[in-house]
């Protein structure tokens, strides 16, 4: 009687834990980009950003006549109103740039120094790294930041104005103010808390990191960004101010 020979039973080949249970993170970005240029634009078209610049140029060259009076020649002072007002395309394009090309490249740099800062301190620690899936949790809590746009652009169309704020910059009384102080108040924005918060609770819920260490290092990332956002507010702040003064 012949036998019959059985082979060893093979096990299916299996993919990396991060590709069966995260998404990519690709398709989410997307989503919030699209989003985020779509809202951008509906404030373009209705002239709200276009109105805030204006305005700002206006009060920018009424600061140069009020100072300029008594002490510069009339001459003098309307050459430099006109040149003032000749600045305005250069900081419509240069606020075009950051609307369109900035704010959602922030998006993706947000996601990607998150994920990648809390995979390697979970590295580093002997966690579980699982960067797939902390880049496709950072991607999807970068909705929190995009929110934040959107109630911003529905209360500037339902209040028809441009000055609209969600920030602790709510809390500065009219007038005027050290750049410094208002750019940093409008830093603390509850999106943003939330949003960051989801980050530290994505770190968690993945085994990163415990609860001390996540909120340490998205405590630590926000300070980072919120730095970077308050230098490049003053050095534009700066150059505004510095056009005013030289012709």
């Amino acid at each position: 009687m012949g036998t019959l020979a059985l082979e060893p039973e093979t096990e299916p080949p299996t993919r990396p834990l991060d590709a069966v249970e995260s998404p990519r993170f690709g398709p989410i970005l997307t989503l919030w980009v699209a989003l985020v240029l779509s809202l951008q634009g509906a404030l373009w078209l209705a002239g709200f950003r276009t109105a805030a610049l204006a305005g700002a140029v206006e009060q920018g060259a009424a600061r140069v006549e009020s100072i300029g009076v008594g002490e510069m020649a009339d001459d003098v002072i309307r050459k430099a109103i006109h040149t003032q007002r000749e600045t305005r395309p250069f900081w419509t394009v240069l606020l075009f740039l950051g609307d369109f090309l900035a704010e959602p490249s922030v998006l993706a740099a947000r996601t990607v120094a998150a994920a990648t800062a809390f995979s390697a301190v979970a590295a580093l620690s002997g966690r579980t790294v699982g960067y797939g899936r902390a880049l496709a949790s950072c991607a999807l809590a970068q909705g929190f930041w995009v929110l934040g746009l959107a109630v911003r652009t529905a209360l500037a169309f339902a209040l028809k104005s441009s000055d609209v704020e969600t920030t602790a910059a709510l809390f500065l009384r009219p007038g005027i103010h050290p750049a410094a102080l208002a750019l940093t108040l409008q830093q603390v924005d509850p999106f943003v808390i939330v949003g960051w918060s989801a980050l530290a609770k994505g770190a968690v819920r993945r085994g990163q990191l415990g609860w001390t260490g996540a909120v340490a290092l998205s405590a630590a990332l926000a300070l980072t960004e919120a730095a970077v956002r308050v230098g490049i507010g003053l050095a534009l702040g700066a150059g505004v101010r510095l056009s005013l003064t030289q012709n």
